[in-house]
């Protein structure tokens, strides 16, 4: 398991976020068949060239409310500058999220069964910006 993974960063490498989207980049970026988790991975995997990732990164925690935390450093990435309208939506006191762009960082807070959710918002902004680009 360590071996495909590492096979499969050497391979993200090559998606290098400051080189035009391509279409196959596009196609990954929207992640086909792949649960928010794993999408994330590789969106960080493709960030990842030797400095953004000892300045930046992809912070998750928890809040004692419950909930949780994610916080996705945005400088030096293809989303950098970009504009997000930021997303709100309460539908219960467990099942609510809160996400927003603030000083170049993609934050969320949200209820405890909401993080696969939070991902996919950030993932639905990715791939729209990638489909813009394009």
């Amino acid at each position: 398991m360590a071996g495909c993974f590492k096979g499969e960063v050497a391979r993200l490498r090559g998606l290098r976020h400051d080189d035009p989207v391509r279409e196959h980049d596009a196609e990954m970026l929207d992640g086909h068949g792949s649960d928010p988790l794993t999408w994330l991975q590789a969106w960080y995997a493709m960030q990842c060239d030797g400095d953004w990732e000892h300045e930046f990164g992809v912070q998750v925690g928890t809040l004692d409310n419950p909930g949780w935390t994610l916080a996705i450093d945005l400088q030096g990435t293809a989303m950098a500058g970009l504009t997000y309208a930021g997303q709100e939506i309460h539908r219960s006191e467990h099942d609510w999220f809160v996400a927003r762009v603030l000083a170049e960082r993609f934050d969320v807070a949200c209820g405890p069964l909401n993080l696969g959710e939070a991902i996919h918002e950030f993932r639905m902004w990715v791939a729209d910006s990638a489909r813009r680009k394009s």
